[in-house]
């Protein structure tokens, strides 16, 4: 993929750090000199070239070949710091081809010690070694204290890249020493940062954590914003490891700030690629594919290459599947890793290569990339890379059926990993967990615990719900999989299904369990509105998205939003490390098996699935106690068969299929999902669905059997987990009136806010007002929002808290990408209050942000229901953030509705609304409500009504098929 002819340069390290050794000590006598010296301390570095080069003219014109050599150094530094590499180099080079004997060891030492940096940063390391102990031994030779502490720095640096820890420890630590006693604070902490670095690779965490504050400190008294950037950098990746993603964030938003505005395209390039490689690690793959594109977008333009970019890209790539791409690009990366001889990165690609191979499926590749890995970490001394070497080798053996090979690696890989705290150890745990369960071990059980605790401590070391839910997917799968080991291994119904419940709807759990009025509360109005703002920026960036047509301006809007949402969510995690209440809230105890026995009825049933590699588990919960079932599907994923087999129904109901059709598809659907619960519990007419995966996508209603839709018999509703039903707010609450009902039927013409080509596509919506009518008809207490353009802010204005149904008759429009950017499309006015951010899309994170006691929201729009499915979490969509918002339940669509009898069905559900609730919601009930006593039913009045206008609308002559009524599902309380 790379022109080899073309390579210029080879970055070989992530992070860009100044030289540091290029201003040169004892030049103070000179005026020049010493003005180059604090320019190029205090970060200028083009004005530091400006002084060295009018300083080398001075001193070639006056045959001072000494003073020369010392400002020829100055001026290649500095062009190197402003990322000209190449030029900085030729400068350098050309010094040190002008030393003689006549000058003195100690500036010999000082310009061999720049030319073994800049033939770091422009060739490779062994090359740069061979200057260094030059460097080192002219400088011992010259017995200067202070030019062995310096060269001794710069070894540090160097070792270090070589995978010789111990002895860059060594060497930072004698340059620590020797700055400190000196009292150079700018090259001790140069030094410190070296030290800092190699004790992190030694395992020695909170030492190393300690001197990079230490550091820190340092650059902050001196003033340099270069040499702070560094750190923030360094910090940035400190806490990446550990898993302290909150942390990461906020420093390298900080790295971002102070280089953003300094025109050095390496210092630019680092940015991209270290926030690439947040998202890459929180599992937002596109959005880190986006920054690293970005970034080789950026290193074509000015001909620089980076073979640790080759290799996020490469990672990146495997992560979305796309293997072929991924081998290229990790190939390309190793090639110039081996050309440069840089032994951890070296490792660092067979390890990458092993996992994509085995996520390929070509198990004797992955098997010799990991054996090699192994081999090649055993000449180097991190910890880190030989702990990922063993743990690669040990899920290969998994794979191959060699179990005992892979519980003995998996043991020498936690062994090394676990002297660091929090470096992806529950992923250690895990896999040794994992590994004892395979050797029939009860170890399973311990270290699965200990993995669990790790998982619950990285869980709050992040916020935001497209962040955290990218994360947790993984984990979610890591509780099904141990639940299903305390099923079939100890016969521990209790203990699986709590942790079926811990994996569920974790985020969306959390946001229930701390409201948006404990927040409020917390942090003050000033920084309440700044986050405000950013929010609204971002929904003015997506809206400007929609209006482009053209590829570049597309691309260039796209790095902008992923500017601005950097910037937000590093300032939500920064508010949370600043509240303390923010960050430590009790985590909300799962409901128990007898708990959630005790909120069924004889009528009422719950079934709780989850999928766990190859089998797929359910939990049948009745008044009477609960049962499980599992069901083993060989060698193929469960959650694979079944999501299929729910596209495959529910894709040809939308194609209105005919009945036959439908019944057969649905044969395989109850098999693996009703028929064994059916056969134990047949007086069961009320089921709670909480599904896994795409069994959230299933009309269970429409399933045929014995000739029957189901909805005949029974009556479906759903949660995303059960334990939510008691952190959802109750129905019932005091409002003023009955009814708000926005009907959508047009859009306003074409504006700056309201671009074409979303509206532009998008149907009138004329039935809308029908049903408004229609439904509104029920009720006397009402407000109607309705003949023609819906105004976001006319909707923002009103109390929305008065209302006991909300009912939304409009479009809807979902972003899987960004889950937070689905919405409703209402109508922005062009006012000047507008600019304040109204632009007519009523999107996820503000709806979230609302404060509702409604009964119900009713989004009778296309695909309500639908949003990114993310495992553990559900359906990211509309649902769960009107849940938040307060509403009591949520009723949406599952696919594209037809307003007509959209309309029909609606006019009927609020009849049968009006009639049940007075029957659910007694004098007695009203009596428990008002002394804090009432338990709202599983299934209440709003449930039976949906229920029955259904059956209504099976009796329509031209209504009957379930593409008109099966869409719509209830969620909530």
């Amino acid at each position: 993929m790379l022109n080899w002819a073309s390579l210029l340069i080879i970055f070989s390290a992530l992070f860009y750090s100044p030289g540091a050794n290029s201003q040169y000590a004892n030049a103070e006598y000179d005026s020049l000199l010493s003005l180059g010296n604090k320019v190029y301390r205090s970060g200028d570095y083009k004005a530091a070239a400006e002084i060295y080069s009018e300083a080398m003219d001075k001193f070639s014109s006056t045959n001072n070949n000494r003073d020369w050599i010392i400002a020829t150094v100055g001026y290649g530094a500095s062009l190197m710091d402003q990322g000209k590499l190449l030029q900085g180099y030729k400068w350098v080079s050309k010094a040190d081809s002008a030393l003689t004997n006549n000058i003195s060891l100690e500036l010999q030492a000082y310009v061999k010690s720049n030319m073994g940096w800049v033939t770091k940063k422009v060739k490779n390391n062994h090359e740069a070694l061979i200057e260094y102990q030059k460097a080192f031994e002219l400088a011992e030779a010259s017995g200067d204290e202070y030019r062995i502490a310096q060269v001794s720095n710069s070894m540090s640096a160097l070792t270090f890249a070589l995978g010789l820890y111990s002895s860059s420890v060594e060497y930072a630590t004698t340059a620590v020493e020797a700055f400190t006693k000196i009292g150079d604070d700018f090259q001790l902490a140069m030094s410190l940062n070296n030290q800092y670095v190699a004790y992190s690779y030694l395992g020695f965490v909170d030492k190393a954590e300690k001197i990079l504050f230490k550091s820190l400190a340092l650059k902050h008294k001196i003033g340099n914003n270069d040499l702070l950037a560094t750190d923030y950098s360094s910090l940035g990746a400190f806490y990446k490891r550990k898993g302290d993603y909150d942390k990461s964030l906020i420093y390298y938003s900080k790295y971002l700030d102070l280089i953003k505005d300094s025109g050095d395209i390496t210092k630019i390039l680092a940015a991209n690629d270290n926030i690439g490689s947040v998202y890459l690690t929180l599992g937002k793959f596109e959005k880190a594919l986006s920054y690293f594109n970005y970034s080789q977008q950026l290193r074509k333009e000015f001909a620089f290459h980076n073979p640790r970019a080759l290799v996020n890209i490469a990672q990146t790539y495997q992560k979305l599947g796309k293997f072929e791409l991924a081998r290229a690009f990790f190939n390309d990366g190793l090639a110039l890793f081996e050309v440069y001889k840089e032994p951890l990165r070296i490792v660092d690609v067979y390890l990458k290569k092993a996992a994509l191979e085995l996520d390929a499926n070509n198990y004797e590749e992955a098997l010799a990339f990991s054996k090699k890995a192994v081999e090649l970490s055993t000449e180097i001394e991190s910890k880190q890379l030989k702990a990922q070497s063993l743990s690669t080798l040990a899920k290969v053996y998994t794979t191959l059926g060699k179990y005992d090979l892979a519980l003995k690696y998996s043991k020498m890989a936690y062994d090394k990993a676990s002297v660091f705290k929090g470096y992806k150890l529950n992923e250690y745990l895990a896999d040794l967990s994992r590994a004892f369960y395979l050797t029939n071990s009860d170890s399973a059980f311990y270290y699965s615990e200990k993995a669990f605790s790790e998982i619950e401590r990285i869980r709050n070391n992040i916020y935001g719900d497209n962040l955290q839910t990218s994360l947790f997917r993984d984990f979610s799968r890591f509780y099904n999989e141990v639940a299903f080991w305390h099923l079939s291994r100890k016969k521990n119904p209790e203990k699986a299904f709590d942790l079926i419940e811990k994996g569920k709807s974790r985020v969306l759990l959390d946001n229930l369990s701390f409201s948006n009025a404990q927040i409020s509360a917390i942090v003050d109005e000033s920084t309440l509105l700044a986050i405000k703002q950013k929010e609204r920026t971002i929904d003015q960036l997506y809206r400007k998205l929609e209006s482009l047509n053209d590829t570049a301006s597309i691309t260039a809007l796209k790095q902008q939003i992923n500017a601005v949402e950097f910037d937000y969510q590093s300032t939500i995690n920064q508010v949370r490390l600043e509240h303390k209440d923010l960050k430590r809230f009790d985590i909300p105890a799962t409901l128990s098996l007898d708990e959630v026995s005790e909120l069924c009825d004889d009528r009422t049933a719950i079934i709780e699935y989850a999928f766990s590699d190859n089998v797929l588990i359910a939990f049948w919960i009745t008044n009477e106690g609960f049962s499980y079932h599992t069901i083993d599907f060989d060698t193929l994923s469960a959650s694979e068969i079944i999501n299929g087999q729910v596209k495959e129904f529910k894709s040809a109901i939308e194609q209105v299929k005919d009945e036959n059709t439908l019944a057969k598809l649905s044969k395989p659907l109850l098999k693996n999902l009703l028929e064994p619960f059916f056969q134990k519990n047949a007086s069961i007419n009320q089921i709670l669905i909480v599904p896994d995966q795409g069994i959230a996508l299933l009309p269970f209603d429409a399933l045929i059997r014995n000739g029957k839709y189901l909805i005949e018999d029974i009556n479906f509703k759903y949660l995303p987990s059960i334990t939510v039903f008691n952190h959802i707010q109750n129905p019932h609450r005091k409002t003023t009136s009955d009814l708000l009902a926005l009907a959508a039927s047009g859009f306003e013409p074409e504006t700056e806010t309201s671009p074409s080509k979303i509206r532009g596509a998008l149907s009138s919506l004329p039935a809308s007002l029908l049903e408004v009518d229609s439904i509104s008809s029920h009720f006397d207490s009402k407000v109607l929002l309705k003949d023609g353009v819906i105004y976001e802010e006319d909707f923002k204005k009103l109390d929305l808290s008065n209302f006991k149904y909300i009912h939304f008759a409009s479009h809807a429009l979902v972003n899987e990408d960004n889950p937070l950017q689905s919405g409703l499309l209402l109508a922005s006015s062009n006012t000047i209050e507008n600019s304040l951010g109204d632009d007519g899309y009523l999107n996820s994170m503000e709806i979230s942000s609302l404060t509702l006691n409604a009964d119900m929201v009713v989004l009778s729009a296309c695909n309500t229901g639908f949003g990114k499915l993310i495992a553990g979490e559900g359906i990211l969509g509309l649902q769960r953030s009107f849940l938040k918002a307060g509403a009591s339940s949520v009723l949406v669509s599952l696919w594209s509705i037809y307003d007509k009898s959209t309309a029909q069905l609606m006019s009927k559900f609020y009849e049968n609304i009006n009639l049940y609730e007075s029957r659910d919601f007694n004098w007695w009930d009203k009596t428990l409500y008002y002394f804090d006593f009432y338990q709202a039913p599983l299934f209440d009045y709003k449930a039976k009504a949906i229920r029955d206008a259904k059956l209504s609308m099976l009796k329509h002559p031209y209504y009957d098929h379930p593409v008109y009524w099966a869409p719509f599902i209830l969620i909530g309380k």
